[in-house]
C-alpha cells in the first residue's frame, strides 16, 4: 500500500467539531472501536472503500483528511 500521511490528526478534529467519540464512528462505520482507533492513532492506513465509509460518517472530503493544515 503506498503510504498516504497520517490522517489522525483530521479525524481527531472532526470528530470534536461533530462531538462524537471513535466508539460511536467506529459503530455508524460497522468496524470494532479498536480498528477506528488505529486509523486516528496513525498505526494503520484504511483501505479506500474505508476512507469512503468514514468521510460520509464525519461528512468530509478526502481532501480535508489528508489536508496538513491546522
Amino acid at each position: 500500500m503506498v503510504y498516504m500521511g497520517g490522517i489522525g490528526k483530521n479525524l481527531r478534529k472532526r470528530a470534536k467539531e461533530l462531538g462524537l467519540s471513535d466508539t460511536e464512528i467506529a459503530r455508524r462505520i460497522g468496524i470494532p472501536q479498536r480498528r477506528y482507533s488505529n486509523y486516528v492513532n496513525d498505526q494503520r492506513e484504511p483501505d479506500f472503500r474505508m476512507l469512503k465509509k468514514i468521510c460520509n460518517v464525519l461528512g468530509v472530503s478526502y481532501d480535508y483528511l489528508f489536508s496538513e493544515k491546522d
